[in-house]
């Protein structure tokens, strides 16, 4: 019965996310959630996210609520190629999810997140990386639990 409500206690403090707004949940939702999977998100829909985000967790006060917490970003490295769309090709003409995932990472790392990734899921794009995304990130969540002395494990 343990092990059911601490399985429990991990579901209520993580958060995943398919979109930029993820991201900036984890600037106000610090408080709210512990943890983040960031799945291919679309920081090239908002040009100023990153920006934005970075103020964000400069401000007075925002290192103490980004301590521990933790963000896992991922992303499909064939969101780097094909046809010139919105979800491929970011502002001033630097391209790809994985490309700004990476600059998302380290604007997350900078404001004290304690990051997994940027990782790239080989042969898959936007849409196919879904799956892996929850796969991969459901273990870093588990992994996390575990180095914090929490129990996933039936």
């Amino acid at each position: 019965l343990g092990d059911v409500y601490k399985r429990q206690a991990l579901a209520e403090r993580a958060a995943a996310g398919a979109a930029a707004g993820a991201a900036a949940g984890i600037a106000a939702g610090a408080a709210h959630f512990s943890d983040f999977v960031l799945g291919s998100p679309s920081v090239p829909l908002d040009p100023e996210l990153l920006p934005d985000l970075a103020a964000t967790l400069a401000r007075p006060g925002a290192a103490r609520a980004a301590a521990g917490v933790g963000a896992f970003v991922i992303s499909g490295a064939l969101e780097r190629s094909g046809s010139a769309t919105i979800a491929n090709v970011g502002p001033a003409g630097r391209t790809s999810i994985p490309e700004l995932a990476r600059e998302l990472a380290a604007v997350l790392r900078a404001g004290g997140v304690a990051v997994e990734g940027a990782h790239e899921l080989e042969g898959e794009d936007h849409g196919s990386a879904k799956l892996p995304t929850v796969s991969r990130g459901v273990a870093w969540l588990l992994a996390r639990a575990a180095a914090a002395g929490e129990s996933g494990a039936a």
